[in-house]
């Protein structure tokens, strides 16, 4: 049953509460994951923050974006090389809808594309960043700019610094950047020396500048 106060977009919460439309809502813990491979329906992600990573079938991977609230997830239609990995980098609610309950109501396959194209123009905000990211030449600056763009969306100001309010294993952060999981402790290790701060799996940013001025200067 949805909760009527979850704040996401008023068109689908009327699609959802008044329409005859089949639906299944998938309730993500902090740190669950699913894994997707199929095409035949419309993910909505009503509250919360999922990472996207693409694993291919030579065993890599790579994060492709992060699917905020009052979105739809963009996944490939063709799947048959590679998979798709759903992590809730926060508790998340997703409306699964199947694309043949809309296809013929044209009202609501424009409520869809509009809700698309609002989700492409949020996803576009993150491409630059992820882009930036996988143009870094060192190991240690992939990681430091990809815990900047996270601290931008789910960093919060505390007396310690910028406390990015996540969950970030060792295991998920070698995923996410495709690069192994030695690497990743080895370089959170270098910079735990001076950059940045770890307290239970919760990443601190002392000086984001100092931060930033890392990956420029470097």
């Amino acid at each position: 049953m949805l909760n009527p106060n979850l704040k996401f977009s008023s068109t689908w919460y009327k699609i959802v509460l008044d329409s005859q439309l089949s639906y299944e809502i998938l309730n993500l813990n902090q740190n669950d994951n699913i894994t997707w491979t199929t095409s035949n329906v419309i993910l909505i992600n009503i509250h919360g923050l999922l990472s996207v990573i693409k694993k291919y079938t030579s065993k890599s991977s790579n994060i492709i974006y992060l699917n905020i609230s009052n979105t739809a997830i963009f996944l490939p239609v063709n799947t048959k090389y590679n998979m798709y990995k759903l992590q809730a980098l926060k508790p998340t609610m997703i409306l699964v809808l199947l694309y043949s309950d809309i296809i013929n109501n044209l009202k609501l396959l424009d409520n869809l594309k509009e809700l698309q194209m609002r989700s492409l123009k949020q996803q576009l905000l993150f491409a630059e960043s992820f882009m930036f990211i996988f143009m870094q030449n060192t190991i240690k600056k992939k990681l430091v700019v990809f815990l900047l763009t996270l601290s931008k969306e789910s960093g919060m100001v505390s007396k310690l610094g910028i406390k990015i309010n996540l969950f970030l294993s060792h295991a998920y952060l070698s995923e996410a950047l495709g690069i192994s999981r030695a690497s990743i402790t080895r370089s959170v290790n270098e910079l735990k020396k001076k950059l940045i701060f770890i307290n239970k799996q919760i990443f601190i940013i002392p000086n984001p500048i100092s931060l930033t001025n890392f990956v420029i200067n470097k």
